[in-house]
């Protein structure tokens, strides 16, 4: 079996307390995908930048899926906190208070004798020494062989001559070109026209309504305990609304197996830890649902899970979701 892991950090608002998205994918079913992304828990805090004093806290397995008949894919919503510091506390408790100083030990007996240390460097080259006495003086050497010979000397002066007589008055030359053709000024500008009248206002374009991609298709459970099953999840930043103000409302087409029962539709902020909006059904039909009034929403990029849960009927009676997304109107 031949398997990869991935994690992505998510943004939070407390360094203590870090939220991350760990894919495992594998080419063949893994009966405790927990148990493989545990056993490479290395590879995850090298990838998120989480040191060993953070400790994993929530561990969800958010979605399972096969994209092909060999591709299986596990996504896991995690959160890791710092040990000892104020986030933890929800997760792991306050520390308690410290114990009494235990008596003090016996001092150690001496140590044994360190190993001899390395030769040092080589000391620096000492300054250089006085100049000596001049040596006595040598003989006179032979004669030279005779030079080579000199260059030859600059020409000498010109001499004086009489003027000589004017010669004749030559031929006339033949006519010139003609000159070029003179240039006259350019006119002044006219004067500017009247501005013409102010065309009609055209009508205002209708306003987008961006919809954010949420859970699709039809859904079941038959979870009553906690929050209920995460169907699945979706990112979402404000800031990628250009225009403003903006509303925000949930919507859900969600329904019953059996008459008695309630469905509930949860938006939870994963980033934050937050219930932005929660959606509930007694139909046994698919029923449409919306927010009341528009949702405040945390700034920047935000992970929302949406959860699915049944109260009322049994274990065999389902609950289902039909299709769950948020919308986004500009104003």
């Amino acid at each position: 079996m031949g398997s990869t892991i991935a994690a992505s950090r998510q943004p939070t608002p407390n360094a203590d307390l870090v939220s991350a998205i760990i894919v495992l994918s594998s080419d063949s079913a893994v009966a405790d995908p927990a148990a493989a992304v545990f056993a490479q828990m290395g590879s995850v805090r090298s990838s998120i930048g989480v040191p060993g004093d953070y400790v994993a806290v929530d561990f969800v397995l958010a979605r399972v899926a096969r994209p092909s008949p060999n591709a299986y894919s596990y996504s896991f919503l995690a959160k890791f906190v710092r040990s000892g510091s104020a986030a933890s506390f929800p997760y792991l408790g306050q520390p308690g208070a410290p114990g009494p100083a235990g008596p003090r030990g016996q001092p150690g007996g001496q140590g044994a004798q360190g190993p001899l240390g390395p030769t040092g460097p080589t000391g620096s080259i000492g300054p250089t020494g006085p100049k000596g006495a001049t040596g006595l003086q040598g003989p006179t050497g032979l004669q030279g062989p005779t030079g080579a010979r000199g260059p030859t000397g600059p020409v000498g002066a010109t001499g004086m001559g009489s003027t000589g007589a004017v010669g004749p008055i030559g031929p006339t030359g033949p006519v010139g070109p003609i000159g070029p053709t003179g240039m006259g000024s350019t006119g002044p500008v006219g004067p500017v026209g009247p501005t013409g009248p102010v065309g009609p206002t055209g009508s205002v374009g209708p306003t987008p309504v961006p919809v954010v991609a949420g859970i699709a298709g039809r859904q079941q459970t038959v979870e009553t305990l906690g929050d209920g099953e995460t169907l699945g999840g979706f990112v979402f930043d404000k800031a990628s609304i250009l225009a403003t103000p903006a509303v925000y409302r949930f919507h859900g087409i969600i329904g019953v197996a059996v008459g008695g029962q309630t469905v509930s539709l949860q938006l939870f902020d994963f980033t934050n830890g937050v219930v932005r909006e929660t959606l509930t059904s007694t139909s046994t039909t698919p029923e449409h649902k919306e927010s009341a009034s528009g949702l405040t929403l945390a700034a920047g990029e935000v992970v929302y899970l949406v959860r699915l849960k049944r109260t009322g009927g049994s274990a065999s009676d389902p609950v289902f979701s039909y299709n769950a997304y948020l919308e986004v109107t500009t104003t």
